[in-house]
């Protein structure tokens, strides 16, 4: 598929997520609350920001921030200043490891990895199990291929028969998760293949006394 194809799809699915009178809307204010013991009000805004960074405009710009154009994801182009010429290519198939205290981080995660004309297989974390499978399905109503090259699985970590698969086949991996869990991948790993890591790390704020009013309390936990 050409690049602009793929960014017209996402575009498309953000907005069937950001019409909250679609039924896949509806049936994630049903059931996410449940699974990830957010608020709905939280995942509403989850949903939000996350949809709202995928739109056709906000891709396109990402893309030429990072490799200046995106027709390079197509076929070969002359680079600037440059006495060549140059193509952008993906790993081919990337297996995703997803997190389970970061609700939207799926989203990302298999977007830029579509971005990079790759097919996914991603192994969701048990508590957030549901939102994955339901954005790759939404996929459906758009674009059948595209929804055919995600496939979303859950299986108890320490499996080593799956993971040994999965390190054999997959050309990328985005590793999200605990030390444990990333390293139990990493271990296994050929040094040909791509890989990129997130571990877990430790975040804290400080709010001052004087900004505790009831009128900031409700932006202060928002940010």
């Amino acid at each position: 598929k050409e690049i602009s194809e793929i960014i017209g799809a996402i575009d498309n699915v953000s907005k069937l997520w950001l019409d909250k009178k679609s039924d896949i809307r509806k049936e994630a204010a049903e059931y996410l609350p449940i699974v990830t013991n957010f608020s709905m009000e939280m995942i509403d805004l989850c949903i939000e920001k996350i949809m709202e960074m995928f739109t056709m405009e906000n891709i396109y710009k990402v893309i030429r921030e990072e490799i200046g154009n995106e027709v390079y994801l197509d076929r070969f182009q002359e680079k600037r200043n440059v006495n060549c010429m140059t193509k952008a290519y993906g790993p081919g198939l990337i297996f995703h490891l997803f997190t389970e205290n970061i609700v939207q981080l799926p989203v990302v995660s298999l977007v830029y990895g579509l971005l990079t004309k790759s097919s996914a297989i991603a192994k969701s974390a048990s508590s957030n199990s549901v939102f994955p499978v339901m954005y790759a399905k939404s996929f459906e109503q758009i674009d059948k291929d595209i929804a055919d090259s995600l496939s979303i699985i859950y299986f108890k970590g320490g499996s080593t028969e799956l993971e040994d698969i999965i390190t054999r086949e997959a050309d990328g991996f985005i590793l999200t998760g605990s030390d444990e869990s990333i390293n139990s991948y990493v271990k296994k790993l050929s040094p040909d293949k791509k890989i990129l890591t997130y571990p877990s790390k430790f975040g804290f704020g400080l709010v001052g006394k004087e900004k505790l009013t009831k009128e900031s309390v409700e932006k202060i936990a928002i940010s």
